[in-house]
């Protein structure tokens, strides 16, 4: 009984500091609304590898707006909202084709991409993927952080608003990249692209790099689900999932670890559907968040 007043204390304090403490501003939306493709300080780029050199493409061989004229874009099943997207339809010039947005600064807490994305797929017997990367100020190397298949797509139109975590860059500048990537024959839109970042209220923002958990994605989940942290201090962590009765579902962490972000993939299917809680301790502090198992 003390262990599950405790855990339900601790939970009820997270939610009054969350409610109080913490904002989410807009960076930027993008609608492809300009006329002009592509957007001021977006650039396309091509290459032949996921992550390998990318080449500058010709003015006049413009892939990602190829099949998107004004007229085609007045379709409806093209755009969310507004009047224009940004497309792209197969090509056999590069094996990927990227489309790159400028240099944002993220805020100290969690962080979301979300857009709207189109597609079909031409033959039944291809797919379609999209791949999302950053690139954080001063490097060379782009990071995956989603990657979007839907095998044998035939449906002409948006499907759910699709998120991807950024918090692992938090307190950043970064750029973030659409990358498509050629399969054989399919088309994809874009549109109604958003950045959110949460603002912590934390007067120094170094407090925010010692310790930071972030939501776990996807969420709903089933069932598997990835859990990312942020610890500054080596030392031992812990991490550890309880049910809603503050029972330990599952301890997932319980070691000496070094300093840095961290990834932790946690499978679900021995358990049962329902809310769970994951709490991450190390450097004498604690925090915790809510995930949701549906079978």
């Amino acid at each position: 009984m003390k262990i599950k007043s405790l855990f339900q204390l601790s939970l009820t304090l997270l939610f009054l500091v969350m409610l109080t403490c913490s904002n989410a501003s807009v960076i930027f939306e993008q609608g492809f609304e300009e006329g002009i493709f592509p957007p001021t300080g977006w650039m396309e780029k091509g290459s032949e590898t996921l992550t390998g050199e990318q080449f500058d493409i010709p003015e006049e061989e413009d892939f990602w707006n190829s099949w998107a004229d004004a007229s085609l874009w007045e379709i409806p099943a093209y755009i969310h909202t507004g009047f224009s997207a940004a497309g792209i339809g197969y090509n056999p010039v590069y094996n990927f084709l990227w489309l790159i947005s400028p240099e944002y600064q993220l805020n100290y807490g969690e962080s979301e991409l979300r857009y709207w994305m189109w597609y079909q797929s031409s033959l039944p017997s291809y797919f379609t993927k999209l791949h999302i990367a950053v690139k954080e100020e001063g490097s060379d190397e782009w990071t995956l952080v989603k990657t979007i298949c839907y095998e044998k797509s035939v449906c002409l139109y948006y499907v759910d608003e699709q998120v991807a975590d950024l918090t692992e860059f938090s307190g950043r500048k970064i750029k973030i990249a659409f990358v498509y990537e050629n399969t054989g024959a399919y088309q994809l839109a874009l549109d109604d692209i958003s950045l959110v970042s949460e603002t912590v209220g934390i007067s120094e923002p170094d407090e925010i790099e010692k310790f930071s958990l972030s939501q776990n994605y996807p969420n709903p989940f089933n069932p598997a689900t990835t859990i990312k942290f942020y610890n500054n201090i080596s030392g031992n962590v812990k991490l550890t999932v309880y049910n809603i009765k503050g029972e330990v579902a599952s301890k997932l962490i319980d070691d000496n670890m070094d300093a840095g972000y961290q990834t932790v993939n946690f499978d679900g299917s021995t358990l049962t559907s329902g809310i769970y809680f994951y709490k991450l301790t190390a450097g004498g502090e604690s925090v915790t968040k809510k995930m949701i198992l549906i079978k």
